[in-house]
């Protein structure tokens, strides 16, 4: 939500690494739940198409597996995020929201 998203401006100004990994080797471009979350993190020079460290997933990889909203997909490609598996690695972000629909009405 907002508040979320005010902190993650206040980190972002602090110079805090918007390609950093997680510890699960995840980018955290892949983990947002907001099309403005998004935003902020590419207005930071978030990697739209930086793949994860131990899965080799991309963030729109990562959005489709979880299924996010699809404000956040829409801001993801927008601003220029891989749609087909162009790199080769792991699989295409249709194919992840495909095996992974199971909660999708």
């Amino acid at each position: 939500g907002e508040r979320c998203e005010q902190a993650l401006e206040a980190l972002l100004k602090t110079r805090c690494d918007p390609n950093g990994m997680s510890a699960q080797g995840a980018p955290p471009l892949g983990q947002c739940l907001t099309g403005r979350a998004v935003d902020l993190l590419v207005q930071y020079r978030a990697d739209v198409n930086r793949a994860g460290s131990m899965v080799a997933a991309s963030p729109l990889d990562a959005c489709c597996y979880r299924q996010v909203a699809p404000s956040v997909i829409q801001r993801l490609i927008e601003h220029g995020a891989y749609v087909s598996n162009e790199q080769g690695r792991c699989i295409s972000p249709l194919c992840m929201l495909v095996f992974h629909a199971h909660g999708n009405p």
